[in-house]
């Protein structure tokens, strides 16, 4: 079973998007930005699901730290749908996907496959 975490600071999203990850097949891991670093250096994960709810500057720390920490992990960044069509920020994610529930399985899915 592939483990997710996800990373946010609206906690209400995190536990609708867990649930979704999970029907798909996962394990979750849901937490903060303060909590990420800790929980990358004590878990192995698959992916982190970075939440359209961190900063910009909270999004690069915790992908860096992510790639850094654990050798094949995958960064999801989540982009709100006012960003669609924009270029989004960089923040060495592996792949951006919009909120929608649809396209974020689709996403998540084609990560943990690869």
């Amino acid at each position: 079973m592939p483990t997710i975490l996800a990373v946010g600071r609206d906690e209400q999203l995190l536990i609708t998007r867990s649930a979704i990850f999970r029907n798909i097949g996962a394990e979750v891991v849901e937490t903060n930005s303060t909590e990420a670093a800790k929980i990358l250096k004590a878990k192995r994960v698959d992916l982190v699901v970075l939440c359209h709810t961190l900063t910009a500057k909270e999004m690069v720390e915790i992908a860096s730290l992510a790639h850094q920490q654990q050798a094949g992990i995958r960064v999801l960044q989540l982009i709100s749908a006012r960003r669609e069509g924009r270029e989004p920020e960089y923040v060495d994610a592996d792949a951006v996907a919009p909120v929608r529930p649809q396209a974020l399985v689709a996403m998540v899915s084609q990560l943990l496959t690869h």
